[in-house]
């Protein structure tokens, strides 16, 4: 039998690559726009967390470890039906041009469209289906018997190393060729994953991210 030819994929991260804000932010304004209280003891330990993230002094895992806390005790379907408000108000309307035009690019190829993200899956979810993505690698939030969140990832946040073995197990699964195949990202903690595909792309990167990609020569937007 004649072996099928591998495929050919794009990998986008999600905040400031496809997107050209920070979903996280966007978030937290639209729960207090619907109600949800914020209790005050977790907004000042995020806002100070965030304030060190941007510093570079803590890392992106710390800084999630601290927002997933606010989902524990609410349930699935708490969240995921505001997701379509959201993403109207917030999302659609942020996605950068130029990566509507690498997203028209890719799929004109026939490449697999698949967003790589620390973002929540089920968020992640909707967008996909909104942007015509085949596949979503992402983070999933650990839930009890009854669908409640435990303010915990599933194996992790998908960033990083995580990122980089979503990619590489998600291409042996689907036989994609890696170095025909495409990655975006902002941030220097995608260099893991950027580093498996033979195209990286960086897009409006990191002061550290834009230094490694002038040195290896990747493409930046």
């Amino acid at each position: 039998m004649t072996r099928r030819k591998s495929r050919t994929a794009a990998f986008f991260d999600f905040d400031g690559t496809l997107i050209q804000g920070e979903s996280g932010k966007y978030g937290f304004n639209f729960l207090r726009e619907k109600g949800f209280k914020l209790p005050l003891p977790f907004m000042i330990k995020a806002l100070f967390y965030y304030i060190q993230y941007k510093r570079e002094k803590i890392t992106e895992e710390e800084m999630s470890d601290v927002l997933l806390i606010f989902y524990k005790g609410h349930s699935v379907d708490e969240f995921r039906k505001h997701v379509p408000e959201f993403y109207e108000k917030y999302i659609k309307n942020d996605i950068s041009p130029k990566i509507k035009e690498r997203i028209d690019f890719h799929r004109r190829r026939g490449d697999i469209l698949v967003i790589a993200s620390a973002s929540l899956c089920y968020f992640m979810e909707y967008v996909k289906e909104q942007l015509g993505f085949d596949d979503m690698l992402c983070t999933h939030l650990e839930t009890d018997l009854n669908n409640v969140f435990t303010g915990r990832a599933v194996d992790g946040i998908c960033i990083r190393e995580k990122k980089k073995k979503c990619v590489l197990d998600f291409a042996r699964e689907h036989d994609i060729n890696l170095e025909n195949s495409y990655g975006y990202g902002n941030h220097h903690t995608d260099i893991p994953f950027l580093e498996v595909v033979g195209h990286p792309v960086v897009v409006n990167p990191t002061k550290m991210l834009r230094e490694y990609a002038l040195e290896k020569g990747w493409e930046i937007l």
